[in-house]
């Protein structure tokens, strides 16, 4: 029996990286009844990820996963933002997408019995209809008011069954994945969260986050852990912070792996030294600082993850950064690869004896073997993500792709035959260099005067910001120690 992994989302941009994470997982789990197909897709198992229900004589499979988002962002599953009296002033509700309106009809079709012509047709306006998602074809920025294009919301493209109740919708302004009402950084909820300094605070609301998390948990027969995706440098990163802290408490020894997702570009105009100091900017350094140091400390793993802002750095790939349908998917495919180890059976496929099958925990301890903070061990619970697509092919012979993977971690000797020192890799000394300069930033916006008017809107007093540089710096140091040894 599998142990099950729950997945969690926090904030507008999760949920387009989780509808694309949950694409991906239906389309391999629809090849297991494939011709042709059948015989690959048994590598993989997908009770991992998925609760089976019954019901009206039908097996159905639901997401195992739940999200927090502002209500707007669902479509037509949004809440009302407001508690008081009101006037009612009707709208046309929310249209569906043409391609969620379209999959519906396909799902009806009796394939077995249409001709070749008839299901081409019906293919082709499925595709037609998936690409006025993507606002057209390639090339100039599609990009709408907010950073939209025809896919407004997660749920203009998810395939899959997600229950209600795992769904959590906050109140709030929301106008775009990338315009809401908590888009002005870590302490942007602070009135409705409770102090953002990490870990307590939210009453009422961060108990209602629980229960969609404690109604997933009780779905498996065996927990390994939970995969979060997260609007870490938002006002969603704050609530995740709370929600995590309680759920490290209630789940002891389930691990959290936590993804610490960015819009291409976000975070970094500081670091490209190009910009004023202005507020937006300020906000960005501690909402970094803020996440790094309090999400960290609850977290098994922590992994920041973000599409590149230059598309040349993808070059096999057409896509607009300021479209988050485009970038989000390509961050689900990152995250799809690097999660897969643990979904494999183990079991031979035409491809041959798979390799890297594990569990949750064993990933984890893997890439940290010291263990997470806040239980026995030490060092920084930091991983860097690297993605390339196509993926590069990997050697057929196992002598051969050994060799490759040493080549790797010791490069080979220098044609004039001198040995090459125990050097860290490129990829290694970037993410390292990078978990200096979050602690940097954060120095120089904390003691900036617009900086500290920005902590003290957030509810973080000088002490807390004490304890968050602290924090930054341990990181920094244990990293470094990391990877002496």
């Amino acid at each position: 029996m599998p142990k099950e992994i729950v997945t969690l989302s926090f904030g507008s941009y999760a949920s387009f990286v989780s509808a694309h994470y949950w694409n991906l997982q239906d389309e391999v789990a629809g090849l297991a009844d494939s011709e042709g197909w059948s015989e690959y897709a048994t590598g993989v198992n997908h009770d991992v990820l998925f609760e089976e229900t019954e019901g009206d004589g039908r097996v159905s499979f639901t997401t195992g996963g739940g999200g927090v988002a502002l209500g707007g962002g669902g479509g037509g599953t949004g809440v009302s933002s407001w508690a008081g009296g009101c006037e009612v002033h009707r709208a046309a509700p929310v249209a569906r997408s043409a391609f969620v309106e379209t999959l519906e009809e396909h799902e009806e079709l009796d394939w077995g019995a249409l001709g070749d012509e008839e299901a081409e047709r019906h293919q082709a306006a499925l595709e037609a209809a998936a690409r006025q998602l993507d606002g057209g074809g390639a090339g100039a920025s599609r990009a709408g008011p907010g950073g939209v294009g025809d896919a407004r919301h997660w749920t203009d493209f998810c395939k899959v069954l997600v229950s209600p109740r795992s769904v959590y919708c906050l109140p709030g302004s929301w106008s775009g994945p990338l315009a809401h009402s908590l888009a002005g950084g870590w302490g942007a909820g602070a009135d409705m969260l409770g102090p953002s300094g990490g870990g307590g605070g939210g009453g009422e609301l961060l108990e209602d986050a629980l229960d969609r998390v404690r109604h997933l948990a009780e779905a498996c027969d065996s927990m390994a852990g939970m995969q979060v995706f997260a609007d870490d440098l938002t006002g969603f990163g704050s609530l995740a912070c709370s929600v995590l802290a309680e759920v490290s408490e209630e789940y002891p020894g389930r691990p959290a792996l936590l993804f610490a997702l960015r819009q291409p570009g976000q975070g970094q105009a500081s670091a490209r030294g190009d910009q004023p100091a202005t507020q937006a900017r300020l906000r960005d350094e501690l909402s970094e600082g803020l996440s790094l140091a309090r999400l960290a400390e609850h977290a098994a793993l922590y992994v920041p993850l973000a599409t590149p802002y230059n598309p040349s750095a993808l070059p096999c790939l057409s896509y607009d950064p300021a479209l988050p349908f485009h970038t989000s998917a390509i961050l689900a495919a990152a995250l799809d690869s690097a999660l897969l180890p643990a979904r494999l059976t183990g079991s031979r496929s035409p491809l041959g004896e798979p390799l890297g099958a594990t569990d949750l925990h064993s990933l984890i301890r893997l890439l940290y073997p010291h263990g997470g903070r806040g239980t026995e061990g030490s060092g920084a619970p930091l991983a860097a993500l690297h993605l390339a697509l196509p993926c590069a092919s990997l050697p057929a012979d196992l002598r051969q792709l050994q060799q490759q993977l040493d080549e790797r971690i010791a490069p080979p000797p220098h044609r004039n035959h001198e040995p090459a020192g125990p050097t860290p890799t490129a990829a290694t000394a970037e993410f390292e260099g990078w978990v200096g300069g979050v602690r940097r930033r954060w120095g120089r916006a904390a003691g900036a005067t617009g900086g500290r008017a920005v902590l003290d809107s957030w509810g973080l007093g000088r002490d807390e910001a004490e304890e968050v540089s602290a924090a930054l710096a341990e990181l920094e140091i244990s990293f470094a120690e990391d990877e002496d040894v």
